[in-house]
């Protein structure tokens, strides 16, 4: 309630007796509620349990009623123990009730609490349903009388049989949004997850997948009541006795239950490397969707995929964006190496794309943007350029040839330092990149990390065998740092200077977010941990400087702005 800390005295005594009284007030509520229902369940008594009017409203709040006391085992002369079957009456009779309304030209008052009554059944039918294990998308959803109610979706993207489990928005989750998306309406707001649990598991996904639904009990073709789960990004309205009706939209629902559902892991695998980590991957946020261009996501250094949802919510509010774009998001480990990442991303893209489009007929997938955030944002521009053996110059000073080592081993080496630019990849976002290093990089924060980390893992120990056999081959300093992730950010790191110099491919455009208003110095022309001048990008087609801190540049709301219209000039190119 935004009490204020009251330390001592009759401030003390005051704040409890507030307290005190919300509690008694919150109790009373409850109480309050239980006797409506209890009146409710001993109001009528319809013959079999099921109403006499199909559109009386009052009938289907006896049913919601009977239901509720029924879930929260309280015993009442006219209660019940087919809590399901009770939700599912009553929001058949109040839906008959909303068509009834909307044919009549009714007041919107009554429609309002038609549609009240409707969610509060449907809701308490799919809840009770989920927590009996009675509700499978696949299969449909059993009532207590040996009756299943279909399932179907529409619009969403994955099948019913690809959804295995549904939940409601999270209450705590929702607080880590800044602008959440809800549209009251017709219908309750779910999220649907797809578990990425069957062996072997799909590389491409996550393992759980979020999407937002609206859950709607109607008449399907045939008549018979049917449970649809429908996607509130496309569909916004329905037609209900051939009036409009707008559906209830809760588009920020998954980002709210991924923040309480997906651990985090952020800095923990720079810190705890000998844990098993994640390896680098390349995963879309849904089912692949033909047409849509994608939006390949990269994280900066300490963080992960889940650092762009606020970025994500407002994308997928936004329906000319969601209509024409896909987002993909590509993960690396902190405690990595930069050149193994960054040829990780380039092979899998490449997989990625022979796998959804063999025949390479999808033009969208040939127009690419990357969004890359501070270290994401030289891990994009590896993508785009040609190494022209400036990558290898810069590491060794005798010959590839000369190399020893598995073959393994030597071909690995061989992506990371000779390559060509994507031509799947048409523009780059960099949103603060230190295109010419930070020099935090080689201060507190590369020190701490350096005492803090434990590198002997068996593919470091691996990696640095190879470069001690190579010893005649590769240069001192790569040898003495083997070119982790926070090495890459050094402003005289070798590799840095030779991306610097390296040709972009010119199909490629580019555009730079800044940050100032830092404390590195400089009058304030930093983000904190970037220097603009190092965070400029001489190709770029536009520039735009805000005002903000580094590790918060890509959630700015003027980021998100500039970035929604850098997409739909990309759009309508």
């Amino acid at each position: 309630m935004g009490l204020l800390p009251l330390p001592t005295g009759m401030s003390m005594l005051r704040q409890g007796a507030i307290l005190f009284l919300l509690g008694s007030m919150a109790f009373q509520c409850g109480c309050l509620a239980q006797l409506q229902d209890r009146q409710l369940a001993r109001s009528i008594d319809p013959p079999n349990g099921v109403a006499t009017n199909p559109a009386d409203l009052h009938q289907a709040k006896v049913h919601l009623a009977r239901a509720n006391l029924a879930s929260r085992r309280i015993p009442n002369r006219g209660a019940t123990d087919t809590p399901i079957l009770e939700y599912y009456q009553g929001a058949i009779i109040a839906w008959r009730a909303i068509e009834s309304q909307y044919a009549s030209g009714a007041p919107e008052d009554s429609i309002t609490e038609a549609t009240k009554t409707y969610s509060d059944c449907l809701s308490g039918m799919i809840k009770t349903a989920n927590n009996k294990g009675a509700l499978k998308p696949v299969k449909g959803l059993e009532l207590e009388n040996g009756q299943t109610v279909g399932v179907t979706t529409i619009g969403v993207p994955w099948r019913a049989d690809q959804i295995d489990r549904v939940s409601f928005p999270s209450g705590s989750g929702q607080r880590e949004l800044k602008h959440y998306r809800y549209v009251d309406g017709l219908g309750v707001a779910l999220v649907g997850i797809h578990e990425n649990t069957a062996e072997p598991k799909d590389p491409n996904y996550r393992p759980q997948s979020y999407v937002p639904m609206t859950a709607l009990l109607r008449p399907g073709p045939t008549g018979k009541f049917q449970l649809d789960f429908v996607d509130p990004q496309t569909v916004d309205h329905l037609q209900v006795s051939g009036k409009k009706a707008r559906l209830t939209r809760d588009i920020s629902a998954p980002w709210a239950l991924a923040y309480e559902e997906i651990p985090r892991a952020g800095i923990q695998s720079y810190l705890i490397p000998t844990e098993p980590g994640m390896p680098s991957s390349m995963t879309m946020l849904a089912p692949y969707q033909p047409g849509k261009i994608p939006i390949v996501l990269i994280h900066g250094l300490f963080s992960e995929p889940m650092t762009w949802s606020e970025l994500i919510n407002e994308l997928e509010g936004e329906p000319d964006i969601h209509s024409r774009f896909q987002i993909w998001a590509f993960r690396y480990p902190s405690d990595g190496r930069f050149l193994e990442s960054a040829a990780d991303m380039r092979r899998m893209m490449v997989q990625l794309r022979m796998r959804l489009d063999p025949h390479g007929t999808d033009k969208a997938l040939d127009r690419m943007i990357i969004l890359g955030h501070s270290l994401g944002g030289l891990l994009a521009k590896a993508q785009t350029i040609e190494s022209d053996g400036l990558i290898w110059d810069a590491i060794a000073k005798g010959p590839f040839l000369g190399l020893k080592g598995s073959p393994r081993e030597i071909a690995s080496t061989r992506e990371e330092v000779y390559f060509r630019p994507s031509t799947s990849i048409r523009r780059v976002i960099y949103i603060g990149t230190p295109h010419h290093g930070t020099t935090l990089a080689r201060g507190f924060l590369a020190r701490s990390g350096e005492r803090i980390i434990t590198k002997d893992t068996p593919e470091t120990i691996a990696h640095r065998d190879f470069l001690e056999m190579n010893s005649d081959i590769f240069r001192p300093k790569l040898r003495d740092c083997a070119a982790t992730m926070l090495d890459q950010l050094e402003p005289e790191q070798p590799t840095l200077v030779a991306m610097n110099g390296a040709r972009v491919a010119p199909w490629v455009m580019t555009h730079s977010i800044m940050g100032r208003g830092g404390w590195l110095g400089a009058g304030g022309n930093n983000d904190g941990v970037v220097g603009i001048e190092s965070a400029k990008y001489p190709r770029d087609q536009s520039e735009l400087v805000i005002r903000g801190i580094h590790t918060h540049l890509h959630r700015n709301p003027e980021s998100i702005a500039e970035i929604i219209r850098i997409l739909r000039l990309h759009a309508n190119e």
